[in-house]
């Protein structure tokens, strides 16, 4: 898993999605408004652990990234849209 992670890049995912081109998005893919929730917790996160030693820094980082794709893998996604078709 990666450990370095762009404050920036998740500003901007949480500002795109609240913006009207993320919302547009949201309902041509999934079919209705999406929460902005995720992008804004990245951000916390990449701020709050920013100011952490190197070490531990990246362990968080990783451990951030796992969770977030075990989360994406058991829940609905388009992998298994695609195993129908």
């Amino acid at each position: 898993y990666p450990t370095t992670l762009s404050c920036r890049a998740a500003f901007d995912s949480a500002f795109y999605c609240q913006s009207l081109g993320g919302k547009f998005n949201d309902i041509y893919r999934h079919g209705t408004l999406q929460s902005c929730s995720t992008q804004w917790a990245d951000w916390r996160f990449c701020m709050r652990v920013r100011v952490k030693p190197q070490a531990e820094k990246e362990a968080l980082i990783r451990e951030r990234y796992r969770e977030k794709e075990e989360r994406i893998r058991s829940g609905p996604n388009s992998e298994q849209i695609w195993e129908r078709r």
